[in-house]
């Protein structure tokens, strides 16, 4: 079971989780740290988990980059490991895609709605095609954000647009694949083009969950974002499907 924590750094100051927590209206299962992080896999038998770091400004994306690189060095030894971050305002990203690449890291994590920009906006499309260039995993937030209510920049139909305009890459959509804008058209297309999305939480929308696991096959399941669910209820809500 792989467990997905969103922050972009090692441990969060002690006011910061308080605050998310009050402006999304959720419980937070996790205190922010590496050390609360791996106490909170051991309760849940969770082998590693994989930091998501968002970078919401251009001035971020080469610190947290290298906070990154420095979380992989300690993978081995603490379970966690951490993807990279790019903006779409960042001017140089052709090389600092590459330097993601040359630090060994896997992909990169995208998040439209903290960044501004829609997912088939240019200044996405021509960091999805670098990291394709470049054998990264581009992973993006799609669908509803529960900090932004009614903004929406990731749905099915962008993605198919973004996947036409670019060609083939490795794409994670999570969480749920942007399965809760499929009334807004596109979504059944990109289900059969392909598009992996990360699996509902079942215990919120079960029938939804189902229909990856049907379109998918339960190797699709990748795990539970954290601090915003606990790694062990998600494994249980899972095993129900």
């Amino acid at each position: 079971m792989i467990s997905t924590p969103t922050p972009s750094r090692t441990s969060w100051p002690p006011t910061t989780i308080p605050k998310l927590e009050g402006m999304s209206h959720t419980r937070a299962y996790v205190d922010g740290t590496v050390s609360g992080l791996r106490a909170s896999m051991a309760r849940a038998g969770v082998d590693a988990s994989l930091v998501l770091p968002v970078a919401t400004n251009p001035r971020q994306v080469v610190h947290v980059n290298d906070s990154s690189a420095q979380i992989n060095d300690l993978g081995p030894e603490t379970g966690v490991y951490s993807f990279g971050c790019m903006h779409p305002d960042f001017s140089d990203y052709r090389a600092e895609l590459s330097r993601v690449k040359e630090l060994g890291m896997k992909g990169i994590k995208l998040h439209p709605v903290y960044q501004g920009v829609d997912f088939d906006d240019i200044r996405t499309l021509r960091i999805l095609d670098r990291a394709a260039e470049l054998g990264l995993i581009v992973l993006t937030h799609s669908g509803l954000d529960i900090g932004f209510p009614g903004e929406v920049r990731v749905t099915p139909k962008m993605v198919l647009h973004a996947i036409q305009e670019v060609g083939p890459l490795t794409l994670i959509l999570a969480p749920h694949g942007g399965l809760a804008e499929l009334g807004r058209g596109g979504g059944t297309a990109a289900l059969r083009a392909g598009i992996s999305g990360h699996l509902l939480l079942p215990g919120e929308h079960p029938s939804s969950g189902r229909r990856i696991l049907q379109a998918r096959g339960p190797a699709h399941d990748g795990g539970g974002a954290v601090p915003a669910h606990h790694p062990h209820l998600r494994i249980r809500r899972s095993a129900r499907l």
